[in-house]
């Protein structure tokens, strides 16, 4: 339903309020983390995926055994959407990138990129805000390292790879 202004004296419906209280005062947002490690290619950007229970998600954004590297809002809005990719070490030196992309289109410049000598864990920071249409766009954390073979997603109790988002502004 889309909102406009109320005239001075116009009627304002409940259920217009309890959306303004559902999606203004009580944000909606979500935060995966990988519960496995998952191997990733040499040269190759790789969606990261995010199986078993998400640490929040309380509007379904996330579904942990179908498509399990995308976030698909189910609210229509702008949002924030940012994440890291923490790698293993691996056995020479290495390059590796993180960045967010859209409905499995051009990856958006958004990430960043880093080089390291072997037997280093490394991570890196992507982050991106996009529309959604609430209902098929979905966005995915994406990898990339060239290693010369393939490297590990790194999975410890500090050092986990990550993807939210939060709802800046809502489209009702």
């Amino acid at each position: 339903m889309a909102y406009g202004t109320v005239a001075a004296g116009g009627r304002i419906l409940a259920s217009t309020m309890n959306d303004v209280i559902k999606y203004g005062l009580n944000r909606a947002l979500v935060r995966l983390v990988q519960a496995s490690a998952q191997s990733i290619p040499d040269n190759t950007q790789t969606a990261l995926t995010f199986t078993g229970t998400e640490d929040i998600d309380p509007y379904g954004f996330h579904d942990p055994v179908t498509n399990t590297s995308r976030l698909t809002p189910t609210i229509p809005g702008t949002y924030l959407f940012f994440g890291s990719y923490y790698t293993d070490s691996a056995t020479t030196g290495v390059s590796i990138d993180c960045s967010v992309r859209k409905n499995a289109g051009t990856t958006t410049a958004s990430g960043n990129r880093a080089a390291l000598a072997s037997s280093f864990t490394m991570s890196q920071d992507a982050q991106a805000i996009f529309d959604m249409n609430g209902s098929t766009d979905y966005v995915e954390l994406m990898a990339l390292q060239d290693s010369s073979g393939a490297v590990n997603s790194r999975i410890s109790a500090r050092f986990t790879s990550h993807f939210s988002a939060i709802l800046l502004g809502y489209n009702l």
